[in-house]
C-alpha cells in the first residue's frame, strides 16, 4: 500500500500488514480512540507518575494499595518536564502493590480531583521541533474509576501556551470526557488534539489534568500520560523498567559510568549501590627492605575505581627512608605530577610520601620505620 486508505475488520488473526510512506492507524470501535502506530517520543517526563512521592496514607484501597498525600518537596513548582499540582497539599497519589491492576503502568497513579479546591496536574514542556512539520499536537492519558469515585466524574484535558515567562497566553485545546463510576479499574485512553504551528520557538506547552465540578468527593485515577507531535496518540511505552531498575526491585550486571555526568543537568538525593566494582584492586610488591607489617594488618594494595581515583592502603615496615622506590604503582594509576601526603608511623609519629609520575612511590621522611602506614592516601589519576 502507498499512501492509501484501508480498512480491515479482523476476527481472530489475519496476516502481515506493511504501511510505507504513511502513518497505521487503529480505531476502537466502542470508544472510537484512534491511536497511530509509528514512532514516538513521549515529551511528559515521569509520565506515569512512578517518581511522584508518597507521604502519609490518606486512604486504604483493600490490602495492595493506599491512597497517599504527596511530598509537596517533589513537585515541580513552575520547573519545566516535571509534575506539579496547583494546590499541592491536597495533591494525592495511589501506591499498589497489584502490578497492572489497581495501577495501570508500574505501581503508581496520580488522584485527580477538581481544581478550585483540590488541584490540577500540570506539567510545562518545550514546543517540539517537529510541530513545523507535522502541526499537530496530542495529548492522551488513560483515566479509571476507583472504590472513591462514587458517582460519574468529568475528566478535562487542557493543551495550554505560555510564554517565554510561564504566563499564560491561551488555550490551544481542550476536551471533557464523562467517565462512568460503575466499571471500577476500567481504564480508558483519553486524547485531545492541537492542528497548528507555534512560531515563536520560546514559547511553552503546559498540559493540565483535572476533573469538573467542586465537588469533594470526586475522585479518579489517571496513568500513561503521553504528548506527542501527531494527529492521534502513538502507542504507549510505560517507565515500569525504569522504575523498578531505580527502586531496587530489578538489578543490572553492569552500570557503565565512564560517560555519565549529572552535575549540569539532575540531582540525585539518595543513590545506593550494593557494589561498585573497580577498574584495578591489587597487591603492590615491596622494595628496598620494606615489606608488609603482618599483625592482622592490609598488606600494601593499590585500587583505582572508575572515576579514575586511585586508593593506597596497608602498613609497610623496616625499609629503607629518604630517595628509595618502596614500590611502584602500574600505569594508568599514576599522577601527573609529584603528590606529596603525610601519614602515621609507629610511636605516634608521621611520614612524608611522595609519589611520582613514573610510579615510584617513596617514603622521603619518617620519625619511625618500624611502620608506616599508607592508608588515606588518594589521588586522580589522569
Amino acid at each position: 500500500m502507498l499512501n492509501s486508505l484501508v480498512t480491515w475488520k479482523a476476527h481472530r488473526t489475519f496476516g502481515q500488514v506493511s504501511v510505507k510512506n504513511g502513518d497505521f492507524l487503529l480505531e476502537d470501535d466502542v470508544s472510537n480512540d484512534k491511536t497511530t502506530v509509528r514512532e514516538n517520543s513521549n515529551m511528559i517526563s515521569d509520565h506515569s507518575f512512578e517518581y511522584v512521592m508518597p507521604d502519609a496514607v490518606v486512604t486504604p484501597i483493600g490490602n495492595l494499595a493506599n491512597v497517599y498525600s504527596v511530598r509537596t518537596d517533589w513537585l515541580g513548582g513552575q520547573a519545566y518536564n516535571w509534575w506539579n499540582n496547583t494546590k499541592p497539599e491536597h495533591a494525592r497519589v495511589m501506591v499498589s502493590m497489584n502490578m497492572g491492576t489497581n495501577t495501570l503502568h508500574g505501581q503508581r497513579s496520580t488522584v485527580l480531583r477538581p481544581p478550585l479546591d483540590y488541584g490540577i496536574w500540570e506539567q510545562i514542556v518545550d514546543i517540539p521541533r517537529q510541530l513545523s512539520n507535522t502541526q499537530a499536537l496530542s495529548l492522551s492519558a488513560y483515566v479509571a474509576p476507583y472504590e472513591e469515585t462514587t458517582f460519574s466524574v468529568t475528566v478535562s484535558m487542557r493543551l495550554q501556551l505560555l510564554n517565554s515567562n510561564g504566563v499564560w497566553l491561551e488555550d490551544l485545546a481542550n476536551e471533557s470526557f464523562v467517565l462512568d463510576h460503575t466499571n471500577k479499574y476500567d481504564w480508558q485512553r483519553i486524547s485531545v488534539t492541537y492542528k497548528g504551528n507555534i512560531s515563536n520557538p520560546d514559547y511553552k506547552i503546559r498540559i493540565r489534568l483535572f476533573l469538573l465540578g467542586s465537588s469533594q468527593t470526586a475522585f479518579c485515577l489517571c496513568d500513561g500520560v503521553q504528548l506527542v507531535p501527531f494527529e492521534y496518540p502513538a502507542f504507549y511505552y510505560p517507565e515500569t523498567a525504569l522504575y523498578r531498575f531505580t527502586n531496587g526491585y530489578d538489578t543490572a550486571t553492569e552500570l557503565t559510568t565512564e560517560m555519565l555526568s549529572v552535575g549540569n543537568y539532575a540531582s540525585i538525593v539518595n543513590m545506593y549501590a550494593g557494589r561498585i566494582e573497580p577498574l584495578y584492586h591489587n597487591f603492590v610488591s615491596l622494595f628496598n627492605g620494606w615489606s608488609n607489617y603482618g599483625n592482622s594488618t592490609q598488606p600494601a594494595r593499590a585500587t583505582k575505581t572508575s572515576d579514575w581515583m586511585v586508593y593506597l592502603s596497608g602498613v609497610i615496615q623496616d625499609g629503607l627512608v629518604g630517595n628509595y622506590t618502596a614500590f611502584v604503582l602500574p600505569e594508568g594509576l599514576r599522577p601527573i605530577n609529584i603528590e606529596f601526603f603525610k601519614t602515621s608511623t609507629a610511636n605516634g609519629g608521621s611520614a612524608d610520601i611522595w609519589i611520582y609520575p613514573n610510579g615510584d612511590v617513596r617514603v622521603r621522611y619518617a620519625d619511625s620505620n618500624s611502620w608506616v602506614s599508607l592508608s588515606g592516601i588518594s589521588f586522580f589519576a589522569g
